[in-house]
């Protein structure tokens, strides 16, 4: 569900060269409830948004995603902040279960997760994919490549994976790892243009 912003946010990069910043964060506890949060800053988009749409917007938005988190099972906790004065955006919220992650990430629009995670016995993966929505929003004006190559100047996107236990890494494609506990990815060419993914044990 949270697809909403993101599309939002790749039509804006085909309208506008200023950098928009969004910061993920994933902690999970041993039992993999846990706590998730959705920080994005798009100040510098304002001082070129005269007409005040990409308020109007973000707050349509953000409305209706706080109405879809309440409605939830296994989600608490749930805050939805949304600042047009600054331009930023907060969401959080606590999860009780992956399944409760997961619907929060499904997308009713396109009918898919862009986030899914899958958990077998202690094997925990993870993927996501942003190529749908670059493809559906891309500026006609610019050029595929030119796009492309300038998409970590346009938008500082990234997402952190805390864990409370150690994990060990069976496999990784586009995301680091950090420490014993903690994975990280970063918005790049190569994530845009195909699904990202991990997969550790959790010991």
């Amino acid at each position: 569900m949270l697809s909403k912003s993101k599309l939002f946010i790749f039509f804006l990069i085909g309208v506008v060269t200023s950098s928009c910043s969004i910061d993920e964060k994933f902690q999970f506890n041993s039992d993999l409830s846990g706590h998730y949060s959705f920080e994005f800053d798009y100040s510098a988009i304002l001082e070129f948004d005269t007409s005040g749409s990409a308020n109007l917007e973000m707050d349509k938005g953000y409305i209706e995603m706080e109405d879809e988190l309440k409605g939830i099972e296994g989600l608490s906790n749930i805050v939805v902040i949304s600042d047009n004065i600054i331009g930023k955006v907060l969401v959080s919220y606590d999860f009780a279960s992956i399944e409760a992650l997961n619907q929060a990430n499904f997308n009713k629009e396109s009918n898919r997760y862009n986030k899914f995670f899958s958990l077998k016995k202690n094997k925990l993966q993870f993927t996501s994919d942003f190529s749908e929505e670059l493809e559906e929003f891309k500026d006609p004006g610019m050029d595929d490549e030119e796009l492309l190559e300038n998409i970590e100047s346009f938008v500082d996107y990234k997402m952190t994976f805390s864990f409370a236990n150690k994990f060990k890494v069976i496999q990784l494609d586009n995301y680091t790892q950090v420490d014993d506990n903690t994975l990280l990815f970063t918005l790049t060419k190569e994530s845009v243009l195909k699904p990202s993914s991990f997969e550790i044990k959790m010991k």
